[in-house]
């Protein structure tokens, strides 16, 4: 709409602003903004349908059973990042991916979706500090991967990142405390810096004010295990003894039955590195009698198994380099099955029949393979 006025001789259109034009603009941005929600939630939806999934099924990594995950992952949102609108958006599309390729046992290309969303929270500071619990748990996902494939390129100021205050509580600062301290424990083991590793579990000790109660009691059994580990790398038997114990005390049949049935088997590795296959003691009769009890799932379990009982009635000696060699053999004969290759304690137990087999120490063996 015009107005003419007139000032001396000469006549002054007003332009007043088109109402009708700023409205369709402003229906416009709120269509927008309307699509962009939708699109955050819909993508939340998608990563919440396979958390679930994987979560609700212990046998969710058999090969029928991932047909449902696949079926999730074709969705149309799911093929391309350029779907993903928003920041969160983002978080759930490669969330997700990680998730599908994580449980796929694809660590590369998992560790691969969680560095981008270490990366988009490093880029977007703004978020870091009022959603502090979501970018710690980020960052822990993406540290624990980076020590699984020994790919450390942001390793370092990641960890300073999950670690650094200021905290809003005791329980946020013990929170990242006891999850650094754990990201640095798999690291210092991964690297073979033993020394450093040990300085951890003094750390540990001490620190129990502070963190304990933030433990819970998987994250307990997960500390004991890799000690228990520790300590039978550097030649410190009473100590894996004495971590393995506090696992199997905490372990119930509903909490991390994968670590509670490794630590039976791993009592079994400790007696025979005592000696107590000669004597078959007590303790070593127990450990028997104790695994026997659970059902045996892993082929690699089994054969472990089936070695130590030998053990009873063969004597050392040529005998017993024949056993090791077999079962050598057989665990290698199972590389190529990802459910048993990526099963916890499978590694490091095939590292230890070889360092058994090429008779010098496990340490020695783990440093050839840094």
């Amino acid at each position: 709409m015009k107005i003419l006025r007139i000032k001396g001789r000469v006549l002054i259109a007003d332009q007043h602003p088109n109402y009708l034009d700023e409205t369709e603009k402003n229906s416009d941005e709120i269509t927008r903004t309307i699509f962009i929600i939708q699109n955050k939630y819909a993508l939340l939806s998608l990563r919440n349908q396979l958390f679930l999934r994987v979560r609700e099924n212990s046998k969710i990594r058999q090969e029928g059973q991932l047909h449902d995950l696949a079926e999730v992952m074709k969705a149309p949102l799911l093929q391309n990042i350029q779907q993903a609108l928003s920041f969160d958006a983002c978080l759930n599309f490669h969330f997700s991916h990680a998730l599908f390729h994580q449980t796929k046992w694809e660590l590369k290309q998992a560790l691969y979706h969680h560095e981008q969303i270490y990366l988009k929270w490093k880029s977007n500071p703004q978020f870091q500090k009022y959603r502090a619990t979501d970018y710690r748990n980020s960052l822990n996902n993406y540290l624990g991967l980076c020590n699984a494939e020994h790919q450390f390129e942001h390793f370092a100021e990641a960890l300073i990142a999950l670690e650094k205050p200021p905290f809003q509580s005791k329980d946020e600062e013990a929170e990242a405390r006891q999850n650094g301290l754990f990201v640095r424990l798999q690291h210092w083991i991964t690297k073979c810096k033993w020394e450093d590793a040990i300085k951890v579990e003094d750390t540990f000790q001490k620190e129990q004010t502070l963190i304990g109660k933030k433990l819970t009691t998987s994250r307990r059994m997960a500390f004991s295990m890799s000690f228990s580990w520790l300590c039978l790398i550097v030649g410190d038997l009473e100590g894996a003894i004495k971590w393995n114990e506090d696992l199997l005390a905490l372990g119930t049949q509903a909490v991390r039955i994968d670590l509670r049935r490794y630590a039976l088997l791993f009592a079994l590795i400790i007696h025979f590195e005592l000696g107590n296959v000669d004597q078959l003691d007590n303790r070593y009769r127990a450990a028997l009698r104790a695994y026997k009890k659970d059902e045996l799932e892993l082929q690699y379990e089994k054969m472990v198994l089936k070695f130590l009982l030998k053990l009873q009635k063969v004597p050392v000696g040529e005998m017993l380099q024949s056993l090791l060699l077999e079962l050598r053999g057989n665990l290698s004969g199972l590389l190529n099955l990802p459910e048993e290759r990526n099963a916890l304690g499978f590694e490091f137990t095939m590292q230890w029949v070889a360092s058994k087999v090429e008779k010098c120490s496990l340490k020695c063996i783990l440093e050839k393979h840094i």
